[in-house]
C-alpha cells in the first residue's frame, strides 16, 4: 500500500490481494487517484465495512454506486438520506447499486417507493440496522 498511485501497483494489488478493511480504508482515505478508488471499492468484501461506508460518501459516483452495490448492512436512516440525497442528483443511477443490493435491496426499494410517493418515513436516529434477513 505504499507504492505510489500512480505506478499501477496498488490498483493491481487492491484488485488481485485481499488485504483487511483497515488497510483499504487507511489508503483509501489518502487516496486522490479516482480509479484506485474504485479499485478499492471492488475488491471490498461485505464486512468491509469502514471502507465502504467512506466509498458511499466518495464524491465520485461510480465509487458511490460499486459502495452502495456491496454494502451489507446500513441504517434505515442512512438509506433513506441516501436515496433523497441521490434521487434528484445528476447521477440519478447511483442508487441503483442500493437497489440492486442482495442484502438491504429490498428496504432500500420501499424506501424508494415511499420517498417518491412523498411519504417518506424518518426513523430516530439510533434506528436499527437493517439488512435482508430483519
Amino acid at each position: 500500500a505504499k507504492w505510489p498511485e500512480d505506478s499501477g501497483v496498488q490498483g493491481l494489488a487492491f484488485k488481485y490481494v485481499q488485504t483487511e478493511d483497515s488497510v483499504k480504508s487507511g489508503v483509501f482515505r489518502r487516496c486522490t487517484n479516482v480509479d484506485l478508488r474504485r479499485f478499492i471499492l471492488e475488491s471490498c468484501l461485505p464486512e468491509d465495512e469502514e471502507t465502504l461506508k467512506l466509498g458511499r460518501g466518495d464524491s465520485d459516483p461510480t465509487a458511490r454506486y460499486i459502495a452502495f452495490g456491496r454494502t451489507r448492512s446500513m441504517k434505515r436512516q442512512e438509506i433513506e438520506d441516501a436515496i433523497l440525497r441521490e434521487k434528484d442528483g445528476e447521477e440519478k443511477w447511483v442508487i441503483d447499486g442500493l437497489l440492486e443490493n442482495p442484502w438491504i435491496g429490498t428496504i432500500a426499494r420501499e424506501l424508494q417507493k415511499a420517498v417518491d410517493d412523498g411519504q417518506g418515513q424518518s426513523l430516530p436516529a439510533d434506528g436499527a440496522s437493517l439488512n435482508e434477513a430483519d
